[in-house]
């Protein structure tokens, strides 16, 4: 089963520890790190979520993906359905930059990225991000 969870699912440090943004959260000078902001509250959710998945011990293999809606046009209001709507849509027609990897995710070679489930003691990896500018 494919799960996307629209919430920061890795996180980046620098070499000393301190939270790093990842390549998809910059554009066009514009910042969305997830350390910052609402980013924090939907990975803090996101974290219950997978716990609770985890605990059921389902029989299936979930693959996780983190849903990035982000950098919508000025004036554009949000809309969740919407949202679904667009990542819907960009993985029935994907473009090139619609999916990132982990090794596409550092902005620079020493960045350490990983799960952002580590700290409560789940490492399911860095999942690939789905993105899509709304």
């Amino acid at each position: 089963m494919n799960l996307v969870i629209e919430a920061p699912l890795s996180v980046a440090f620098d070499m000393k520890g301190n939270p790093k943004g990842r390549k998809p959260e910059k554009q066009n000078g514009k910042t969305r790190y997830w350390y910052v902001g609402l980013g924090c509250s939907a990975m803090v959710a996101a974290t219950y979520l997978i716990k609770a998945l985890s605990e059921i011990q389902v029989k299936n293999e979930i693959r996780l993906f983190e849903g990035f809606v982000s950098f919508k046009s000025k004036g554009k209001i949000s809309n969740h359905s919407n949202d679904v709507l667009a990542l819907r849509s960009s993985i029935k027609n994907p473009l090139q930059e619609t999916i990132v990897r982990a090794n596409e995710m550092k902005m620079d070679a020493s960045d350490i990225l990983s799960s952002a489930f580590k700290v409560s003691g789940m490492d399911y990896g860095v999942p690939p991000i789905i993105q899509n500018h709304g």
